[in-house]
């Protein structure tokens, strides 16, 4: 499509159902976000990739210290360079990503041994049976699943309900009428 009739599209896409409204973004010095990725235009026409944050956002991840499964920590950490990998498309956005989730990690609490150690990857073993989920108790967990594991059950957690998750969080729910502009 021509960029001459762009906006001319987003008006006729706005009037074919009054509760939809659709929105555009503009390609801004040859770049345009999309979901976590930006997507660049190289000086040859080519698109490049990189990860992109909102500037709203805030670098908070699964705290290291808060009372999770080990698996859950390291899931953190696998996943924040898994995206790192895929999403970046030269060395040097790649290289940047991973100096950038280093950083974010180590503010979150997390150890430098588990940043290291981040390709480790534990293989359950398929002659595991049976397969239950408990609740997390930091005391309790890995022992408890140390020994079933002995008897065929493979463990996995979830964290223990908090009161603050029972309660109602106080917020009146807002009308359907007036919700606009989500997807």
């Amino acid at each position: 499509m021509k960029r001459s009739k762009l906006s001319e599209f987003l008006t006729h896409l706005n009037k074919i159902e009054n509760s939809i409204r659709f929105t555009m973004e503009k390609e801004k010095e040859g770049c345009l976000p999309f979901l976590d990725l930006l997507v660049k235009r190289s000086p040859s026409g080519h698109l490049l990739s990189a990860v992109y944050r909102k500037p709203t956002h805030s670098d908070r991840h699964l705290n290291f210290r808060s009372e999770h499964p080990i698996q859950h920590k390291q899931s953190v950490v696998n996943t924040l360079f898994q995206r790192a990998k895929k999403l970046s498309s030269t060395a040097q956005d790649l290289n940047n990503e991973l100096k950038y989730v280093k950083r974010t990690l180590l503010l979150n609490g997390y150890p430098k041994w588990i940043i290291k150690n981040r390709k480790k990857q534990h293989n359950r073993s398929p002659e595991l049976r049976s397969k239950i989920v408990l609740p997390y108790s930091a005391d309790l967990g890995e022992t408890l699943k140390r020994i079933l594991e002995r008897h065929r059950i493979q463990t996995f957690f979830k964290p223990i309900i908090k009161l603050s998750t029972i309660l109602a969080s106080g917020k009146a729910a807002v009308p359907a009428s007036k919700r606009r502009g989500v997807v």
